[in-house]
């Protein structure tokens, strides 16, 4: 009997605060906020626009030997010496792409989303060079956008709040004896 009065008092109390936080007109106005805050906002992009390839010139060693560059740049192979090389990349022991012989003024290009270190080698000559593929910023919308007025919660909230804490308090009182 006990518990059916509090389920009614839980009840009551989501309802009244239910009706009462829509009365409030600084709730509609906040909710109007919400609504229309991210209308005009551009769409996140979640890799940097597209830049020229990083260019590795292949003249007796890989030039430069190491690379930084972002998940989902291009690295490209330049070979300026008259000897034929085979680019092989690795990520984790475990080979990621791997070229074409090149011949003299021939290239190879590599998009590269895995990050962490690759490791690059001439398979012919055994030229290394390593290719370090750092994670893509994502630019997207972050902080606390619902509150930030910096306005106490509407009072149907806190009547709602309270309620269910005295209900629940109730409800363990209940259950312990």
């Amino acid at each position: 009997m006990q518990l059916k009065s509090i389920l009614i008092i839980i009840f009551t109390l989501a309802l009244i605060g239910c009706t009462a936080e829509q009365s409030i007109p600084e709730a509609k106005a906040l909710d109007n906020i919400i609504d229309t805050a991210f209308e005009d906002l551009p769409e996140p992009q979640l890799s940097p626009p597209a830049k020229e390839p990083t260019v590795i010139s292949i003249n007796g060693a890989f030039i430069p030997e190491t690379v930084l560059i972002t998940a989902g740049e291009e690295v490209t192979w330049q070979s300026n010496d008259d000897k034929s090389h085979k680019i092989s990349c690795y990520n984790l022991r475990k080979r990621v792409v791997q070229s074409e012989i090149m011949k003299t003024g021939d290239s190879f290009t590599h998009k590269f989303d895995l990050r962490g270190e690759q490791l690059c080698v001439d398979a012919i000559f055994g030229h290394r060079g390593t290719i370090i593929v750092e994670q893509a910023v994502v630019n997207g919308i972050t902080g606390n956008v619902i509150g930030a007025t910096g306005n106490p919660p509407p009072i149907g909230v806190t009547i709602l709040l309270l309620g269910m804490l005295v209900a629940f308090s109730q409800i363990a009182i209940f259950y312990r004896k």
